[in-house]
C-alpha cells in the first residue's frame, strides 16, 4: 500500500494529498495439450489443460476382443504437451470337446487361445467306430472355429457296420447281412450237398476268406 501523506513545499504551503492504493500483480498460468489416442493412433479427445492440473480421459475405450489396461504415460498432473495412448491385453478363451459316446474316439486341438484366431478340431475314431458329425452338424472330421469366446463342441461317433456274405462252397450268395462292429452275425441255414454213390456229406461249419 503507498499510504497518503501531506507534502509540503520550500514555501511552506500544502502542495497535494495522495490516498491509499493497493497494487496487485497478476499471473497467467502456462497451459499444455493432452492428447489421447486409441491403440491405432485414432485420436480420442484432446483437451487444453492448465500446468499441474491432470486432463481427463474419454471414456470411449472398448476394443472387441481386448481388455483396457489404462493409459501411457499414467495419467498425472501435466507439466508439457503429452500424448497418451491406450494400453490393451488380448481375450483368451477356452476351447474343450467332448466325445460321445464316450470312449468311441478323441479329439486334437483343444486349448486356451487368442482372441480372433483359428483352430481346428480333429476327431480320431477309435477301433470298431466311425467319425458322425459335429454338434454343429459339420458332418467332416475336422473342423475350423473362430475363437471370440469360451466353446465346447461334440464329437459324435457310429459303430462301423460290416457287410457279410454267406456264400456256398461254389460261391453262390445264400444271404447277405450288416453286422455291427464288435457282434456276432446270424448264419443262415445250413446248406445241403446231396450224396454220391461214393461220398456222404456233412455240414461241418463256415469259414471266412482268411481260413
Amino acid at each position: 500500500d503507498i499510504r497518503g501523506y501531506n507534502n509540503y513545499n520550500l514555501f511552506g504551503q500544502s502542495d497535494w494529498t495522495v490516498s491509499n492504493i493497493r497494487i496487485r500483480a497478476n499471473y497467467t498460468l502456462p497451459t499444455y495439450t493432452a492428447t489421447f489416442k486409441k491403440y491405432d493412433g485414432t485420436v480420442l479427445k484432446t483437451e487444453t489443460v492448465e500446468a499441474g492440473k491432470t486432463p481427463t480421459p474419454p471414456t470411449n475405450t472398448n476394443r472387441e476382443g481386448y481388455t483396457f489396461d489404462g493409459w501411457s504415460p499414467a495419467v498425472g498432473a501435466i507439466t508439457k504437451d503429452t500424448t497418451y495412448t491406450a494400453q490393451y491385453t488380448i481375450k483368451r478363451f477356452t476351447l474343450t470337446a467332448v466325445v460321445s459316446p464316450e470312449g468311441a474316439g478323441t479329439v486334437e486341438g483343444t486349448g486356451v487361445y487368442d482372441y480372433g484366431t483359428y483352430v481346428y478340431l480333429n476327431a480320431n475314431a477309435n477301433e470298431g467306430w466311425k467319425f458322425s458329425k459335429w454338434n454343429t452338424n459339420y458332418e467332416y472330421w475336422n473342423t475350423r472355429v473362430y475363437i471370440d469366446r469360451d466353446q465346447t463342441y461334440t464329437a459324435y461317433f457310429e459303430r462301423r457296420t460290416c457287410l457279410i456274405y454267406w456264400n456256398d462252397e461254389n460261391g453262390n450268395n445264400i444271404k447277405e447281412e450288416y453286422v455291427t462292429y464288435g457282434t456276432n452275425p446270424t448264419p443262415p441255414t445250413a446248406p445241403t450237398k446231396a450224396d454220391t454213390a461214393q461220398w456222404k456229406y456233412t455240414f461241418d461249419g463256415w469259414y471266412d476268406d482268411d481260413g
